[in-house]
């Protein structure tokens, strides 16, 4: 399947911003779940991106948050997250953006976020590095004691008490841990070399495949499996991060 990457970063460099600043969006949230939300935001966002990439690739499926979530995870396909962290969006939190991603075979390709407060416009395609707002972007590594590691909140692990008690390993290693409710933002700022590192489970690939992407083609480390994610500036921080999940895990 022969897919023009450039076309497709330059088609999102140039909707997704322009979706932000024109658009009236409503913060206000639709139920989806006890404690989960979305909001006609989210919906009317994912229904145009589609639309685009429809027209760019339409021989790529999609597998998106809100009404593509069923897509079968094989072969070549977009995830799109259209808000990721609905619930900072919709508290007026000013942490949250909107990512897509290509995975083929498995392994993300290609990765895409903006986050509409900072006006961070990233992406990247796999053996071309990373960009952030148009010019060439590298991870940034400090000593342990320096490093800041970001880390998914207390309902994602399906179990609080085990993140509670990471973050408390996290923090006899690392210099700072910090929980900010958008996995878009903490990939971008491992990508940025703002943090270090990146720990989550992982839920769905709409909320981590853009950012890794992101994160191995800043030159930094990145793997996920079903029972977590990892993203670090080197692999050393990567192991370290591991490390303390083993040891909670156990």
């Amino acid at each position: 399947m022969k897919i023009n990457y450039s076309e497709i970063i330059n088609s999102l460099e140039n909707l997704i911003p322009k979706l932000w600043r024109e658009n009236e969006f409503s913060h206000e949230s639709i139920s989806k779940g006890k404690f989960d939300v979305v909001t006609e935001t989210d919906l009317k966002f994912e229904e145009i991106i589609l639309n685009e990439l429809s027209r760019v690739a339409p021989q790529v499926n999609v597998l998106s948050e809100e009404t593509h979530n069923d897509t079968e995870e094989k072969g070549t396909f977009f995830t799109v997250d259209p808000i990721d962290g609905t619930w900072n969006f919709t508290n007026n939190i000013p942490i949250y953006g909107t990512q897509v991603s290509i995975v083929e075979d498995g392994k993300p390709t290609l990765g895409y976020i903006y986050l509409p407060t900072l006006n961070y416009n990233l992406s990247a395609i796999d053996g071309k590095g990373a960009q952030f707002n148009k010019k060439s972007v590298n991870v940034v590594n400090k000593k342990i004691t320096r490093t800041t590691v970001g880390t998914a909140d207390l309902r994602k692990f399906n179990d609080s008490n085990f993140l509670i008690a990471l973050e408390k390993e996290l923090n006899k290693t690392f210099g700072r841990v910090r929980m900010c409710g958008a996995s878009c933002f903490d990939y971008s700022m491992v990508t940025i070399g703002s943090y270090q590192g990146k720990i989550s489970d992982t839920p769905h690939l709409w909320d981590i495949a853009p950012g890794i992407v992101l994160v191995r083609e800043a030159g930094g480390y990145a793997e996920y499996c079903k029972q977590y994610s990892i993203a670090a500036s080197s692999k050393e921080i990567f192991d370290k991060i591991l490390e303390c999940y083993n040891k909670v895990k156990k």
